[in-house]
């Protein structure tokens, strides 16, 4: 009987040492996570809960010299997805595959490259771009967690081929590549402005949480000395003429007669 009881002690000791061990050794850790590394940790919770927005600064408009307007930017959207926060929710294959379908047919895309684009192992991905208010509004409405939209604007010349060597063209970036576009861009293009705001898991903004809001300074507009009417009619005679003549290249001049 004696024998049965010390036994029964010496389980009871050594369950209270080993007890006492990993109490000991979950307070250590309690204390290098909350003390030791506690900046460390604070930091990477706040980089986790903030999200910084780029805001899209609008494109200045380009006019001829009666005011016509030669290039303008227009209101566009584009939507980013998350994979890693898709992947959590739609985690089977055929939801995946209800998923990539809905968006096909609202954003005109192959459900293959959709696919392709929600399984990929990227943080942040672009899944379309330039869509238009109908397309954001249908967009917006599915739902899906791990998904943003992004305000931005698209380049659009009114008057088409007219005067296009003259005013160039922009890049995806929204910055000018040639023309009057590359030449002026510094003053086209404006500032960009940020909000930095507090979100949950799904990026969704916490109602009570901080946010910062820095406007976007939209470019300057640009006036050029060409008439919009005559450049029109020199184009439509270098062409006629071109074909006329067969040549290899023409120049033509536009003069006003009376003055020269």
């Amino acid at each position: 009987m004696g024998k049965v009881r010390m036994r029964n002690k010496k389980r009871i000791i050594i369950a209270f040492l080993l007890l006492f061990v990993l109490m000991l050794a979950l307070a250590l850790r309690t204390a290098w996570i909350q003390v030791v590394r506690a900046e460390e940790y604070s930091q990477v919770a706040i980089n986790q809960q903030m999200s910084d927005v780029p805001l899209e600064a609008n494109r200045g408009t380009i006019y001829d010299r009666n005011g016509q307007q030669l290039a303008i930017s227009a209101t566009c959207y584009s939507v980013w997805i998350r994979p890693q926060m898709i992947k959590e929710k739609y985690t089977t294959d055929a939801r995946i595959d209800r998923l990539c379908q809905n968006l096909a047919l609202v954003l005109d895309m192959n459900v293959n490259t959709i696919r392709e684009r929600i399984t990929s192992d990227g943080a942040i991905i672009c899944l379309a771009r330039y869509l238009d208010k109908s397309a954001r509004d249908q967009i917006a409405e599915l739902d899906i967690p791990g998904m943003e939209i992004a305000e931005g604007s698209k380049r659009y010349y009114p008057l088409e081929q007219s005067a296009a060597h003259l005013l160039g063209s922009v890049g995806d970036d929204n910055s000018g590549r040639s023309g009057i576009e590359m030449q002026f861009d510094s003053y086209l293009s404006g500032t960009s402005g940020r909000w930095i705001k507090e979100t949950d898991v799904n990026g969704n903004t916490l109602s009570y949480g901080s946010q910062r809001y820095y406007q976007a300074k939209d470019g300057y507009n640009v006036h050029l000395t060409i008439d919009e009417v005559l450049q029109h009619y020199a184009e439509d005679a270098v062409a006629a003429g071109l074909k006329k003549t067969k040549a290899k290249r023409i120049m033509c001049l536009v003069m006003e007669p009376k003055t020269g």
